[in-house]
């Protein structure tokens, strides 16, 4: 509570994973997430209420297995958001043709969905360059495109590694982007690929691109060089910088205190903790 009460009022938690470990080898791996995995509306709950989040964005828990991803994890969420302020994406994937379809078939009414999932660097044989993707695969892809678009949804986009690198992302952007709302997460653990993401963000952006950036498990030097350049080169985009804990990469309080360690002005951290996501994910609330 102590810590809570340094920082602006609101906390809009854009993505915590949720869901059980799996067969993800990162989290098996490592002790220290094995008691961070929220994966019950209890669990769910409880983090809520401990740190004292105003609103919060559920995100299905990477997985080797997509199987597992949409037989239980889906089926969960969909559970999970029912409570006030609590909110989710579903999993999709466009090497999964008939899951998919069934999953953008469920949530014509429910409005606690705001969005879709997909997780790039578990694709077998393509990458988010949308050329290297087979027919089948991209016609599945496009659905879930034109579903968000059409349905006023967004798509979240894990980055990171080599099948959704700056250069796969870049490709993706200029074929997709035009009428599409993003949710980027950054999960870069350099800084290499958010120097070349900065100016072309701008760009993006200034092109009338509707696309947000998640701080995600960026370290600190990365997450500082994002803000600065951009308060440089395009002060709107940091309308558009969003605050996640994503537990149980990482945790609620490292992920605040990298907030605090910013020195941002308390309109701005206001803005990255809570004012923007809402924006995005509630338009229209308070």
């Amino acid at each position: 509570m102590r810590l809570r009460l340094e920082f602006s009022r609101f906390v809009f938690d854009s993505q915590i994973y949720f869901g059980a470990k799996g067969d993800l080898p990162l989290l098996e791996k490592k002790d220290i997430f094995s008691n961070k995995s929220i994966h019950t509306p209890k669990s769910l709950k409880n983090y809520k209420k401990i740190n004292n989040i105003n609103k919060l964005m559920i995100a299905p828990l990477p997985s080797f297995s997509e199987h597992e991803l949409f037989v239980n994890t889906n089926p969960s969420i969909l559970n999970a958001v029912e409570p006030e302020n609590i909110y989710g994406v579903l999993f999709v994937s466009p090497e999964n043709h008939e899951n998919t379809i069934d999953v953008l078939n469920s949530v014509h009414s429910h409005n606690k969905i705001k969005g879709f999932k997909i997780y790039p660097e578990f694709w077998k044989d393509s990458n988010l360059d949308p050329a290297s993707l087979d027919s089948k695969k991209l016609k599945t892809l496009k659905q879930v495109i034109r579903y968000c678009k059409d349905q006023r949804k967004i798509l979240q986009i894990e980055l990171g590694n080599r099948k959704s690198d700056f250069e796969k992302l870049k490709k993706f952007i200029e074929e997709f982007a035009q009428d599409l709302r993003l949710h980027l997460v950054l999960s870069f653990y350099d800084i290499y690929n958010i120097v070349k993401l900065v100016p072309k963000y701008v760009d993006w952006l200034q092109r009338g691109h509707d696309i947000y950036l998640d701080l995600s498990i960026l370290p600190v030097f990365a997450a500082a060089y994002l803000i600065r350049e951009l308060n440089v080169l395009y002060s709107p985009a940091l309308d558009r910088i969003l605050f996640s804990s994503s537990v149980p990469l990482s945790d609620f309080e490292t992920r605040l205190m990298l907030i605090k360690s910013l020195n941002l002005n308390i309109e701005l951290e206001s803005k990255i903790l809570y004012e923007n996501a809402n924006h995005l994910y509630c338009p229209g609330e308070k």
